[in-house]
């Protein structure tokens, strides 16, 4: 799979405001629109709008070309041209998964990924079946608790920080503490996700093992 197709998947499954940015792409599948006609079309306002186009185009799904009667206006990449099918066929999960809350489950609890899911407290609000079997605890063990996971918490915090300021964090190598007291690398992705009012509610973070070492450090 292309990074692309990777990137498709990632902003319109992996994180909120995915239905959005759907909405601009189909505009712009049409014609060309400026930021202020997004806002009037979909009925968002021009601050959100704004947000998920510098999204899609910091991932080159979508590119802004100046003119002098409307100022920056959007057109698809090539490369997102290029991979419609995969787009339509993301746009179809997406649907389903909006429209049924089991399938949301099940994808979730299926999903390659480990996901966990805490506040701003960093209190561990959900993790799927894959974190449990990575790190060894239940989530009747976790869920509720302050997250505890990870060998350097200084450094998550860290991380956490700068995911406060807007930044995302994909593919960090990370070492986290298994229940059975072995150390596991991990490859971490961290995003924010925010209420309506855009105010950060908590986080999400991908999570998937390298290897695992004993407590010593051997493998």
């Amino acid at each position: 799979m292309s990074n692309l197709k990777q990137t498709i998947s990632y902003l319109l499954l992996g994180e909120s405001g995915g239905q959005n940015r759907v909405r601009i792409i189909e505009l712009l599948k049409d014609r060309a629109y400026n930021t202020n006609q997004l806002s009037e079309a979909l009925n968002l306002n021009y601050r959100t709008v704004k947000y998920h186009t510098d999204k899609l185009q910091k991932y080159n799904m979508i590119y802004a070309s100046e003119l002098d009667a409307y100022g920056h206006v959007y057109f698809l990449t090539p490369e997102m041209e290029e991979n419609m099918d995969h787009y339509n066929e993301v746009v179809r999960k997406l649907t389903d998964i909006t429209e049924s809350p089991n399938f949301f489950h099940n994808i979730v609890e299926q999903i390659s990924d480990g996901i966990i899911i805490i506040n701003n407290g960093g209190i561990n609000l959900f993790w799927n079946r894959k974190v449990e079997r990575l790190l060894g605890f239940s989530r009747d063990e976790i869920l509720g608790n302050h997250i505890d996971i990870f060998e350097d918490m200084d450094y998550f915090e860290e991380i956490i920080r700068k995911v406060v300021k807007g930044n995302e964090i994909m593919d960090l190598n990370i070492k986290c503490i298994c229940k059975s007291g072995n150390v596991m690398e991990t490859i971490v992705s961290i995003t924010n996700f925010k209420n309506e009012d855009e105010k950060i509610i908590g986080y999400c973070i991908l999570i998937n093992n390298c290897d695992i070492k004993d407590a010593t450090g051997k493998e």
